[in-house]
């Protein structure tokens, strides 16, 4: 009876330690990325994983970037564990330096292209493989079909629209920037990610076709208008939809400002010009002569009338036009 205590303590105890290694397992994540790139003695044989805030830093790299690296194996294998990345989703990059380079340092296309883009969070299973040796990451392949190989498939589209594009004349160059325009937001419209979504936008060029396109993207903010990341809204930000809306309400607010100042001046001129009208023929002459800074004397001297005349007509025109002072008459 002993003996089969001790057993039924012993199971419990191994289940319990089982149970408390997956509750770790599942609070950490089990999140890895690895796969194999091709490298020849040029490059360095460390790969680097970093942060990316914004698709507008997709393009740019610091030290503050980099969160990890991994040594490249002689056979070109490297593994990443992911589990200390936030469970959100986010982007993120894997590049390669030269070894004259440093590593920060990142080359935008060309043969030594040296990184590519990645969604992912701490319970990602991430394998894949580069094919490619110029540039290193030009055709990477996922084993798996989830989210990165939406975002793969996106950058091969514009690679190998933007490789026929170059060597066309401009009207069929036209034509493919406009079709690869179209499969962009398509692909925007019907992805389920909202990173894969974005994503597309961004490489669709979306400032230079929102005005053609304003319905599309009108539509667009308000069926992700739930999901608040820094990429949404930095992109919120950038949309120039949101621009021309901020525009147009300035714009009315300028308009009816200056549609009271027009009131105004105009009513002021009309009170000005009638009241003006009251005055004898002699105090309008009187009224142009004091307009310039004329004394009771130049004017008595010009009309050849006594001071005490002018500065009875001076009093007239003063009280007719509702003027204090000649200094008011002159501004």
């Amino acid at each position: 009876m002993r003996f089969n205590h001790t057993i039924t303590f012993c199971k419990i105890t191994i289940f319990l330690i089982l149970c408390s290694t997956n509750v770790i397992g599942q609070n950490l994540g089990n999140g890895k990325i690895h796969g194999m790139i091709k490298v020849d003695s040029s490059w360095s044989s460390k790969i680097y994983l970093s942060y990316i805030p914004t698709f507008n830093d997709i393009h740019s790299m610091s030290n503050e970037m980099i969160i990890a690296d991994s040594k490249i194996d002689s056979l070109g294998y490297f593994e990443f564990d992911l589990n200390f990345l936030p469970k959100e989703q986010k982007l993120y990059r894997l590049h390669i330096s030269k070894k004259a380079d440093s590593k920060t340092s990142l080359i935008i296309g060309g043969l030594n292209e040296n990184y590519f883009a990645f969604i992912a969070n701490r319970y990602s299973k991430i394998k894949f493989k580069a094919t490619s040796s110029n540039p290193p990451f030009k055709n990477v392949v996922f084993k798996t079909q989830n989210e990165n190989f939406e975002f793969q498939k996106i950058t091969n589209l514009v690679f190998n629209k933007d490789s026929i594009a170059s060597n066309s004349g401009f009207s069929k160059r036209k034509f493919i920037e406009e079709r690869l325009i179209e499969e962009l937001l398509n692909i925007a419209d019907s992805s389920t990610n909202s990173l894969v979504s974005l994503y597309a936008i961004y490489k669709s060029g979306f400032e230079s076709h929102y005005i053609s396109k304003e319905k599309f993207y009108k539509s667009y903010l308000n069926k992700w208008s739930k999901i608040d990341n820094s990429y949404f809204n930095d992109f919120r930000k950038k949309l120039p939809i949101k621009k021309l809306k901020n525009n147009l309400v300035r714009n009315i607010i300028l308009s009816i400002i200056l549609i009271i100042i027009g009131y105004t001046l105009g009513k002021l001129r009309f009170t000005r010009n009638n009241r003006i009208k009251r005055l004898s023929v002699q105090e309008r002459k009187i009224y142009n002569l004091l307009k310039q800074g004329a004394t009771n004397k130049d004017i008595s001297d010009e009309f050849n009338i006594g001071i005490s005349t002018v500065k009875s007509h001076v009093s007239n025109i003063l009280n007719k036009l509702k003027v204090k002072s000649r200094k008011e008459i002159m501004d």
